[in-house]
């Protein structure tokens, strides 16, 4: 059975491999496909999905056209970026609670590759002054993603206010799965 090309994908092309080489094609058999020497190669976009028409053939009769659906899984290749790390300046009273939001001005990452609910910080060394919280899921908190900074959920809540110190601190590490961002550190003054 032999498949042709009579649309072609917009995001991609099908491909052929030809001795070590994978080249454009428009004609390849049934057998081709289970050989595994049929492929797509994606061009560009952002989509998740493409399509072409194919017709099929055989020795008999032709077949009608037949739309080939093609979900795109993209690769998780760009590293993570701190682009924003300044701290907290001061605290405000939040019901009676010296306590103030990290906000994405104050604490951001960016990965070309990877949605702010993957990008997870994952504190490695604890406030000594105080605690971090997650406002919607209201509880103390030793994770969370670039989501919930960028949501406004995470908020240090000072809780030794009687202590001579002026600062806190907590040390973390940043991951989109693949590459872990190390040795950083979110000053609270």
């Amino acid at each position: 059975m032999r498949l042709s090309v009579s649309r072609e994908c917009r995001q991609g092309r099908l491909e052929r491999l030809q001795g070590s080489d994978w080249r454009p094609t428009d004609r390849f058999t049934y057998q081709d496909v289970e050989d595994g020497i049929v492929g797509y190669l994606h061009l560009g976009g952002s989509a998740g999905q493409d399509s072409c028409v194919l017709q099929l053939r055989n020795a008999f009769a032709s077949s009608e056209h037949v739309t080939l659906n093609i979900i795109i899984d993209f690769l998780n290749t760009g590293t993570p970026r701190l682009t924003s790390n300044s701290g907290l300046l001061y605290l405000e009273y939040v019901d009676g609670v010296p306590a103030g939001v990290i906000s994405a001005s104050a604490l951001k990452t960016n990965d070309p590759d990877t949605q702010p609910e993957e990008l997870i910080y994952n504190v490695a060394e604890n406030c000594q002054l105080g605690e971090l919280v997650n406002t919607e899921l209201n509880t103390r908190v030793t994770s969370f993603s670039q989501y919930d900074v960028d949501m406004g959920f995470i908020r240090y809540e000072l809780t030794d206010v009687d202590s001579e110190k002026h600062s806190d601190q907590f040390k973390f590490t940043v991951t989109d799965n693949k590459t872990t961002l190390k040795d950083n550190t979110f000053v609270i003054r």
